[in-house]
């Protein structure tokens, strides 16, 4: 009795379900935050990571590039994108901080800004994204909130869209915004606060 290969499913059908979920629970949760900024209300005691200082003079930025190469556009339109926003907000009179993650991000970034750079996190992802390593960073960003050290914090990564496209994306997370800034293809480079 010979056995009839059972035929493998497409790599590509069994994501789709975690995609529609991912965006689903995204979506939600995006619209809970937003109904809670939108009441507009502001107890004593809010969290600073979700009101922030309340000031608008010193602007963090985390960028996210890659520990290795190989990835040129990847890293190119990221590093387009933050080199922009940097210019744009000190044109605006305000103060930069950089927090670079992966070691591209921190070499380009150290190279061309000095001491900007306060912090980077290399090889984060060597054995595997997990809690411990997210968790590294964002007590350091607490303390640094503690300290001070700044008032705005805004996240630029690759949003994922396929294999072959990535869209930059700014996303501001203290204080806690709803709305992410995706910059398209053609107006990387260009202003987007």
């Amino acid at each position: 009795m010979t056995k009839t290969p059972i035929p493998a499913a497409h790599p590509t059908q069994n994501i789709q379900p975690v995609r529609a979920t991912d965006r689903s629970t995204a979506a939600k949760m995006a619209a809970m935050l937003a109904a809670v900024l939108a009441s507009g209300y502001q107890p004593d005691d809010v969290l600073p990571l979700l009101s922030g200082t309340g000031a608008d003079k010193v602007h963090l930025l985390i960028i996210i590039g890659t520990d290795r190469g190989l990835c040129g556009g990847f890293n190119t339109q990221i590093f387009r994108a933050a080199r922009r926003q940097i210019r744009d907000l000190e044109e605006a009179g305000k103060t930069v901080k950089l927090l670079c993650i992966g070691r591209k991000a921190r070499d380009v970034f150290s190279r061309e800004f000095g001491k900007k750079v306060i912090a980077s996190y290399t090889d984060i992802t060597r054995k595997g994204l997990n809690y411990d390593a997210v968790a590294q960073i964002a007590s350091r960003l607490q303390d640094l909130l503690a300290e001070g050290a700044f008032d705005v914090c805004q996240v630029l990564y690759n949003k994922f869209r396929s294999a072959m496209v990535q869209t930059p994306t700014w996303a501001q997370v203290i204080p806690l915004s709803n709305d992410d800034t995706w910059i398209p293809e053609s107006e990387i480079g260009r202003a987007h606060v």
